[in-house]
């Protein structure tokens, strides 16, 4: 387990992250949420040891990762938003560099590249330039090249944006095949389906705090929202109040029974200014 405790990040006078508690859990893809400027990519760089930061605890199966930066790097894995592809070479050109840049060499190195690009399933490709692949391939030979040091921890800053069904599939099959493989995953994204499809922890940041935290279904459940209830015709589970008053307006149905909050729903409330935020 990786536990954060009191992560804080003070750029230049302001604070960007605030006493961040926070734990990674092996076997575990937790979404790490929040609008623009809530502090999520600060968070990343400091746990990847790019920007300056403070924290009471930082460690890894119960070693302090908190200065030494070396040891951190070796076992985090990072796949950015941001491509960085050398689009005149072949895709396993492109890997067999980066491995290099992680200090591998000879089997290890042969073994890296043929493990990542299994887990892209880009190994069909390994010959064709960078600069004929889609958008979406390109998004899956990040991910392979962020996986080449096989890392204890994997860092994901919105690794499918704008890639078609096809390569969203393939990166959520890589992220599932790592999560049953034990791997600590750390996912960033906008897109609340995805934090259904992937996530089973979350973290909510607003103002550079924490507002929210836990597994994600037991959040819905104890979620509270201003909105109104929302209801679904349903035929096994009558609410008779309900019906009562549906039948006194003479509304026709069946039964009815109450529609869950989503996760865009409760998640609006976190973030929203009237929140204080929950720790």
């Amino acid at each position: 387990m990786l536990i954060i405790e009191r992560l804080c990040v003070d750029r230049g006078g302001t604070p960007t992250v605030v006493d961040l508690d926070m734990e990674l859990r092996e076997g575990t893809i937790t979404g790490l949420l929040g609008p623009n400027g809530a502090g999520k990519t600060t968070t990343i760089a400091a746990l990847l040891g790019l920007v300056p930061s403070t924290a009471s605890r930082l460690e890894l199966n119960g070693v302090d990762w908190r200065f030494d930066l070396e040891l951190r790097r070796k076992q985090m894995g990072y796949i950015p938003q941001h491509i960085a592809l050398y689009e005149g070479l072949t895709v396993e050109q492109n890997l067999t560099i980066w491995a290099g840049l992680y200090r591998q060499s000879g089997q290890e190195k042969t073994k890296a590249v043929a493990r990542s690009l299994e887990l892209a399933n880009l190994r069909e490709r390994r010959g064709d330039r960078v600069k004929t692949l889609s958008g979406g391939m390109k998004r899956r030979l990040n991910l392979a090249i962020g996986l080449l040091n096989d890392p204890t921890i994997v860092i994901c800053d919105e690794p499918t944006t704008g890639v078609d069904s096809q390569s969203r599939r393939a990166i959520y099959d890589a992220l599932f095949q790592l999560r049953d493989a034990g791997k600590h995953i750390l996912y960033t994204t906008h897109y609340f389906q995805e934090v259904e499809d992937l996530c089973s922890e979350v973290v909510v940041l607003r103002k550079g705090q924490k507002v929210a935290s836990g597994p994600l279904d037991a959040l819905l459940r104890s979620a509270t929202s201003a909105r109104a209830t929302e209801y679904t015709l349903r035929t096994d589970l009558p609410i008779e109040s309900v019906r009562k008053a549906c039948d006194a307006l003479g509304i026709a149905h069946d039964s009815l029974a109450p529609v869950p909050p989503s996760l865009e729903t409760v998640y609006e409330g976190w973030i929203s200014d009237s929140n204080p935020g929950n720790g």
